[in-house]
């Protein structure tokens, strides 16, 4: 009677050892992902931009970031603005530049320095004058 052979030892190691690399590989993956997501979605920079004259919040007016790096974000219905990673082409290194903040039927804000970020999120807040000129 022909029973089977038993395969040679160094196949089983060598499934073995692939398929834990390949769990391992997964599981770093798989804990590294929401550490990536968190670190995209992390406030660097946040305000609020208002009327200067009733206080009350401005919905859809835009706020423009340059220096080393670059990227532009509107205000919500609750006038607050938020630059992430996610917002901004890096030009590499620290992150400072300026902040520029305009709306339609407002004067456009005094630019605002940033220098290089230190305790997140840097809080610029806005009050924009009523009556900017409209160009149509």
């Amino acid at each position: 009677m022909n029973l089977p052979s038993r395969p040679p030892l160094f196949v089983c190691w060598r499934f073995l050892s692939t398929s834990l690399l390949t769990s391992f590989a997964l599981i770093v993956l798989a804990l590294a992902f929401p550490a990536f997501a968190r670190a995209q979605a992390t406030p660097l920079m946040t305000g609020i931009v208002t009327d200067s004259g009733t206080g009350q919040p401005l919905a859809n007016a835009t706020v423009f970031f340059y220096g080393s790096a670059y990227g532009t974000v509107s205000t919500d219905s609750t006038g607050r603005y938020t630059f992430t990673n996610a917002n901004l082409t890096l030009f590499g290194g620290a992150i400072s530049g300026v902040l520029y903040v305009g709306a339609t039927g407002y004067f456009e804000a005094v630019p605002v320095s940033v220098g290089n970020l230190g305790a997140l999120p840097v809080v610029n807040n806005f009050a924009l004058l009523a009556g900017g000129t409209l160009i149509q």
